[in-house]
C-alpha cells in the first residue's frame, strides 16, 4: 500500500495572486537498491544494472561537492559512488544533461523527512539529506 505525503506551496504571482500547489508524494514500501552486497535481496528484486561490487565503501556526495569536484568524481579509480537527485538536478541545472547513477528517496517511505512545517527555508532539506545518509548506512549493515 503506498502512503500518500502532500506538500503544499503558497506561490505569489507577478500580478500578486497567491497561488496554491499541491505536491503530491505516493511513499512506495520498497525501492531496490541496486547492489549485489544486499542484506535483503529478496525484498529488493534487483533488476538491470547494479552498483560495483568490488568496493569497501559507498560514497554519497552532496550536491555542493558534486557541483565542485564533478571532474575527481568521475576518474575510473573512483568506485561507489551514489547521486542522490538533489545533487543530479544541481549538476544537471548548471552544466547541461548529464548521465548519473542516483537513487530517488522522495518516494521511499523509510528515508522520507515527514517533518512539521519550519520557519527556515534549509531545514528540511538538511534533515532530508541526513535521512537518506542513515538509511543508506542501516541498510546496508543490517
Amino acid at each position: 500500500m503506498l502512503q500518500k505525503r502532500e506538500k503544499v506551496l503558497l506561490l505569489r504571482t507577478f500580478q500578486g495572486r497567491t497561488l496554491r500547489i499541491v505536491r503530491e508524494h505516493y511513499l512506495r514500501p520498497s525501492v531496490p537498491c541496486n547492489s549485489p552486497l544486499c542484506t535483503q535481496p529478496a525484498a529488493c528484486r534487483n533488476d538491470g544494472k547494479l552498483l560495483s561490487s568490488d568496493v569497501t565503501h559507498y560514497m554519497i556526495p552532496d550536491w555542493k561537492v558534486v557541483q565542485d569536484y564533478l571532474e575527481i568524481l568521475e576518474f575510473p579509480e573512483l568506485k561507489g559512488i551514489i547521486f542522490m537527485q538533489t545533487a543530479c538536478q544541481a549538476v544537471q541545472h548548471q552544466r547541461g544533461r548529464r548521465y548519473l547513477f542516483c537513487i530517488i528517496y522522495l518516494w521511499h517511505r523509510l528515508p522520507y523527512p515527514a517533518l512539521p512545517p519550519s520557519p527556515l527555508k534549509k531545514v528540511p532539506h538538511c534533515r532530508g539529506r541526513r535521512g537518506i545518509y542513515y538509511f543508506v548506512r542501516n541498510y546496508f549493515l543490517n
